[in-house]
């Protein structure tokens, strides 16, 4: 198993005006290139395409996922999110069950929290 923090990215995300086809011109498809783009060096994170996270109303979703941890699911990240993405998805490495504390957490995620699921 890795140790990797995963960042799952919804690659079936669209914005209500976007067309259905092609997929790959979709909102998550293009946020999950620029996520795989801006972490092609980065040893500590994993970028993982998903297929759906049943979050069609809040495009688009992401989860943050490490072994032992609980999981995240968050919403709204418009293009241009890899960054912020990236810092939460370091904070939540940092984090020993991946809570991180409310106060430290990037503005996107106070603001975007969908759910989160307990360690299995």
């Amino acid at each position: 198993m890795s140790d990797k923090t995963k960042i799952l990215v919804c690659v079936k995300c669209r914005a209500a005006d976007e067309p259905k086809e092609p997929m790959e011109n979709r909102m998550g498809s293009r946020l999950y290139r620029e996520m795989a783009a801006a972490a092609r060096d980065a040893d500590d994170v994993e970028i993982v395409p998903v297929e759906c996270l049943s979050v069609c109303k809040r495009p688009v979703t992401i989860g943050l996922s490490a072994g032992g941890k609980w999981t995240y699911l968050y919403g709204d990240f418009a293009l241009g999110s890899a960054p912020e993405i990236l810092e939460a998805a370091r904070l939540y490495a940092g984090a020993e069950d991946g809570l991180i504390p409310w106060d430290q957490r990037p503005a996107a995620l106070k603001l975007g929290v969908v759910a989160r699921i307990p360690p299995i």
